[in-house]
């Protein structure tokens, strides 16, 4: 039987330093732990529906908010869509690729709440229950060129987006986290741990370190940004690259599925999945240090 509880996360006023190291971006602000209360929706409130299979919460990520003059880039892999108003079912006004480029208008409809499905909530034979992942976002007012309307915020971030056609140096050319860090940052120093296994840690110029562990079954790289990322910023980044939105066919396809979710952290574990390996994904944000782990093998 579903039960479903009513929660809200709130956005204090945490404020990053104005990043010089991150792509020239705007400081922004960042998640707090989902609570629970009875008081009324306050501005800059996200109101959401937590929903309760069997005891297993479903945990939301919070957004980071945007304000007017902001330029902010869609990292939807496959595009938004501009509407005329802040609903999805406000009429088209047209698609707006990854990487586009937008200005953030006046917002008189910003805490408008919506969300995605990232991963749906799964419950099978001899198979342990699991919650499901959303993505939160508001509805907010956007420049697009000649064209102002609404987009589903929750795939907007200040972080310049990946270019797959521009050159990178000093790591692997193929799209990754740290192709985008090579191009949008530059490497600043590598020290080759093992050479016999390709361990090594990357320190790229915005100060972001990468730790990667190679060896005969898996290799785990390992990001960690000191500051001015949200945890809407690392989930967009790791679902750009490693695509984290999954269907139910594809987990009971698994041989094994695990998804564990709190308030400011996911981690994502599966065997078989496309019929591959063994697949790990983390995501965890905590004292404005944002880190992302991904990996697999045997």
């Amino acid at each position: 039987m579903l039960e479903y509880v009513a929660a809200r996360i709130q956005f204090p006023r945490l404020i990053a330093r104005q990043p010089r190291l991150l792509n020239g971006r705007n400081g922004n602000r960042s998640t707090s732990v989902l609570s629970l209360e009875k008081e009324r929706i306050m501005k800059k409130t996200f109101f959401v529906l937590t929903l309760l299979v069997v005891s297993i919460p479903v945990i939301l990520m919070g957004q980071t908010p945007y304000y007017s003059g902001y330029k902010v880039y869609v990292w939807a892999k496959q595009g938004l869509t501009l509407r005329d108003g802040p609903s999805k079912k406000a009429q088209k006004i047209k698609s707006l690729p990854y990487g586009t480029s937008l200005i953030i208008g006046e917002n008189e409809h910003y805490g408008k709440a919506d969300s995605v499905v990232v991963i749906p909530a799964y419950s099978g034979k001899d198979r342990p229950q699991t919650p499901a992942l959303y993505l939160p976002g508001y509805w907010v007012r956007v420049i697009a060129g000649p064209d102002t309307g609404f987009v589903f915020g929750g795939y907007l971030s200040a972080m310049t987006p990946f270019d797959p056609d521009m050159p990178v140096t000093g790591v692997d050319p193929g799209p990754s986290i740290s192709a985008w860090l090579a191009q949008t940052a530059g490497v600043l120093d590598k020290r080759l741990l093992s050479e016999a296994d390709l361990n090594y840690t990357l320190v790229y110029k915005n100060h972001v370190v990468e730790h990667y562990h190679a060896s005969e079954g898996g290799a785990l790289s390992q990001y960690i940004f000191p500051e001015g990322m949200s945890l809407q910023d690392g989930f967009l980044l790791l679902n750009y690259f490693a695509d984290v939105h999954l269907t139910r066919k594809e987990i009971a396809e698994c041989e094994s599925f695990e998804l564990t979710v709190d308030g400011l952290s996911f981690h994502l574990y599966s065997v078989g999945l496309g019929g591959g390996i063994a697949w790990s994904v983390r995501l965890s944000w905590c004292n404005g240090v944002l880190i992302i782990e991904e990996g697999g093998g045997c």
